[in-house]
């Protein structure tokens, strides 16, 4: 959840401000949370989307008109991991794992 928690305040970071950086969303992720180890990887990427209700976001050049009839939005996809090792293996999942969350924000 603190994975999820960190790309979501990455994105929220980058809806709220005007002219965001990487890096300054990336400080965003890395410092949602407490907990330590949390990483902007990969790093965000700035592109343009077309919402589609049936098939979510579809990558397209900006400016392009979408199949729903509007025009293709700048979003910002953050990303976040963490990489966990149980106290205890698991059958079937390796140890350490890497836990990654992603979240969209339109910009």
């Amino acid at each position: 959840m603190q994975v999820e928690n960190a790309a979501r305040a990455g994105a929220q970071y980058a809806s709220s401000t005007l002219t965001p950086t990487s890096a300054q969303i990336q400080t965003a992720v890395t410092n949602a949370t407490g907990l330590a180890g949390i990483t902007a990887t990969p790093a965000p990427a700035h592109s343009c989307y077309c919402a589609d209700a049936s098939n979510g976001l579809s990558t397209t050049t900006c400016g392009n008109t979408c199949a729903s009839g509007g025009t293709a939005q700048h979003y910002w996809v953050i990303s976040a991991q963490k990489s966990y090792s149980t106290i205890f293996p698991w059958p079937g999942i390796s140890n350490p794992v890497t836990l990654t969350a992603t979240a969209y924000a339109q910009n």
